[in-house]
């Protein structure tokens, strides 16, 4: 049986047909840009990444004078040959889709939530899984690697898993990664648009997760330092209420911002631009233990808030006993926005409960009316029956009226609040 011999000169790789004892014709291929893909149990052979033949390990005789033992001795063969004769650049590599085309690869998991990542040359030739839910870099080599021997190396990024393909030097790096699907990469020639790397798909919606502990921070800081997300999921677990800066709207326009507050703080935001909330400006907004608020960059220089879980209503608890002054029950206050409130004893019945903060105004107008006090009744238990009457006199002052209901007719008591009692007043939407 005739067999090819694999040879190379003056770069040019030559499949010759070996015809002596044989009754053939001399046969022969020439390639100035090779490149080949092991698959299975063929040797596929490209001229500048488009396939031209392939050979069965049965068919091939010597490679560079040499008899190999296996389909993979003799791959290995034929790639140090294309190295030896062509590192200068004139092998052309295969694309990314020949390259994964290629079966029983070894296999490296790596979960990202383990730490980074550092490819090296005993990654040729193999396939490498990034998995978890995360985000790590991946450290490529630097140019002084020959690319046409890195080309060999591919992988994927899993749903949910992100990798930071960053140059040792760190002068560049790619975000690559999805939410819901796997996307494949691989080593190509040198291209600085791209670090040398081939990506499924390009530029693919990325979000970016960090938490922080800082009670002052920044938010155009983390921008800066991880420029190439369109969404940032922040979150704060902090032991103490934040004062976050918000960027620049210039500086994320086109991406989201979210945080999330972890704490039983609360948090405040604000910045050199004003935020646009339920069709009205203002300078500064708050979000309590749990809560989450969501900024858009807009046009016209504001941070709309797109999306929040901010308390709707404002509610506490309290207590009242003879003629002291309210006692808010600790770790009840929802709405309060930042404020702190301070209680006093006015009169018998008459309760005040003054904030620190003007956020009163927000509340809907029905508490406003002095005429009109809003009312609710309660049974404690007792077999008595009390009523509360609830009125902003104006924007940092509440008042509550407490009342026994005897005989049909309400009168101002004292120490109804025997017991905590809660209080629940509706924002604006």
């Amino acid at each position: 049986m005739a067999l090819y011999n694999i040879t190379a000169q003056t770069s040019v790789l030559k499949i010759t047909l070996d015809t002596s004892g044989n009754d053939v014709q001399t046969k022969e291929q020439t390639f100035n840009a090779p490149s080949i893909v092991l698959r299975a149990d063929k040797i596929r052979f490209y001229e500048s990444g488009n396939y031209r033949t392939e050979l069965t390990f049965t068919t091939i005789g010597e490679i560079d004078g040499e008899t190999p033992t296996d389909i993979q001795d003799a791959a290995n063969k034929i790639n140090n040959l294309i190295s030896a004769n062509f590192n200068s650049g004139g092998a052309t590599p295969q694309s990314l889709e020949q390259v994964l085309n290629v079966s029983d690869r070894p296999v490296i998991l790596h979960d990202v939530t383990t730490g980074d990542f550092t490819f090296n040359t005993s990654h040729i030739g193999k396939y490498i899984r990034f998995y978890g839910e995360g985000i790590c870099d991946a450290i490529i080599p630097d140019d002084t690697y020959d690319p046409a021997i890195w080309v060999n190396l591919v992988g994927a990024v899993g749903q949910g898993a992100y990798i930071n393909l960053k140059r040792t030097g760190g002068t560049q790096s790619t975000i690559i990664g999805h939410e819901n699907r796997i996307i494949t990469f691989g080593a190509k020639l040198t291209d600085p648009d791209y670090n040398g790397w081939v990506i499924e798909e390009q530029n693919n919606p990325t979000v970016f997760l960090i938490s922080s502990p800082l009670e002052s921070l920044d938010i155009n800081d983390i921008l800066v330092a991880y420029p190439d997300y369109e969404s940032y999921i922040i979150g704060y677990y902090g032991y103490a209420d934040a004062d976050w800066t918000l960027p620049l709207t210039s500086a994320y326009a086109s991406k989201r911002i979210k945080i999330i507050n972890f704490t039983q703080y609360n948090m405040k935001f604000s910045g050199v631009e004003n935020i646009w909330f339920n069709n009205n400006e203002v300078s500064d907004f708050w979000i309590e233990k749990g809560n989450y608020v969501e900024f858009l960059s807009s046009y016209n220089s504001l941070h709309i808030i797109f999306d929040t879980n901010r308390s709707k209503n404002l509610e506490f608890q309290s207590t009242q006993s003879g003629t002291d002054a309210p006692e808010i029950v600790a770790g009840s206050e929802l709405g309060f926005r930042g404020a702190t409130a301070t209680t006093a004893y006015e009169s018998i019945g008459i309760f005040l409960l003054t904030f620190s903060e003007p956020i009163l105004a927000d509340l809907k107008d029905k508490y406003k009316q002095e005429y009109a006090k809003q009312s609710f009744l309660i049974t404690p238990g007792s077999g008595d029956l009390f009523m509360y009457t609830v009125y902003a006199r104006d924007n940092y002052t509440l008042e509550i009226g407490a009342y026994s209901i005897a005989g049909g007719f309400p009168t101002y008591i004292d120490e109804s609040m025997f017991q905590p009692t809660t209080f629940t007043l509706e924002f604006k939407p």
